[in-house]
Order: C-alpha cells, then sequence, then structure tokens
C-alpha cells in the first residue's frame, strides 16, 4: 500500500480481528510515517490535555490524565508520557 501513497496521503491498516490499528503517511517531503498504537494513544492524551485546558477545565483533572497501557507498549513511549506528565497506567493482560 505504501508505495501507492502521495505525500500527504493518509492510511491505515487493522490486524486480523481488527483491534490494532496501524496509521501511516508520506510527509511533505516524501518520508514514510508510522504511528502505532502507543504513539496514537499519546497523542490523543495530548489532544484531550488541550481541550480541558481550553475549556478552562484543568484544575478539576484530579491527578492528571492517565494512559492506559499493556506489558507490551514501547518503554520509549512511558517514559514519554512520564515526562509530559502523563500518568502511564500498566495494564496487566494474561492468556
Amino acid at each position: 500500500m505504501a508505495p501507492h501513497l502521495r505525500p500527504g496521503q493518509r492510511a491505515c491498516s487493522l490486524d486480523g480481528d481488527a483491534d490494532r490499528l496501524i496509521y501511516y503517511y508520506l510527509d511533505a517531503k516524501g518520508a514514510f510515517r508510522l504511528l502505532d498504537g502507543d504513539k496514537i494513544a499519546a497523542l490523543v492524551a495530548g489532544f484531550l490535555k488541550e481541550l480541558a485546558t481550553g475549556a478552562g477545565l484543568q484544575d478539576k483533572l484530579k491527578g492528571g490524565i492517565g494512559v492506559v497501557q499493556t506489558a507490551y507498549a514501547n518503554g520509549a513511549s512511558t517514559d514519554y508520557l512520564k515526562q509530559v506528565g502523563y500518568f502511564p497506567i500498566l495494564l496487566l493482560l494474561s492468556r
């Protein structure tokens, strides 16, 4: 699919049972960019924080914004969330 993308065009793919999403695009220079679940979660948390701040609700967020991650989450994303003031919440799953 990626060879058919044009700069600025966006696409996504789901895994077999549609419980995982991978979002990808070509930037303005034609470089392939990939946003996995960890990156998407961090972006959504940032967006929610902006909305809360814009609505004057930042004082109502007792304890801040938490992001639920599984034990399979990328460690770099957990470190990033901590650095920018979010609270990663580890979710342990057994199969």
